[in-house]
């Protein structure tokens, strides 16, 4: 695992240093904290970079404590509106 910053590069040969094992013919998933910009992978969040092996999916895990939804999740409902009692 390697500690990110936002603006910091993903490659797969820093993963590979870290010795996870990447498949380059496998479909890559980018999860929370990462952005896909043109060809490169960059970071948006601090954190540890961390791999799900099964689904090879890429993410940034970090202790954040406000939500942030991500593309692919389930929604469960939606505020419309709230208000105060008097």
């Amino acid at each position: 695992m390697a500690v990110k910053f936002p603006g910091d590069p993903v490659e797969v040969d820093e993963a590979l240093e870290d010795g996870m094992e990447v498949d380059e013919k496998e479909t890559v998933t980018i999860g929370p904290g990462l952005f896909k910009l043109q060809d490169q992978v960059i970071a948006i969040k601090a954190g540890l970079l961390c791999r799900i092996e099964k689904e090879n999916k890429w993410f940034i895990d970090s202790s954040q404590k406000r939500y942030v939804a991500v593309s692919g999740e389930s929604v469960l409902g939606i505020v419309i509106g709230s208000t105060t009692k008097m």
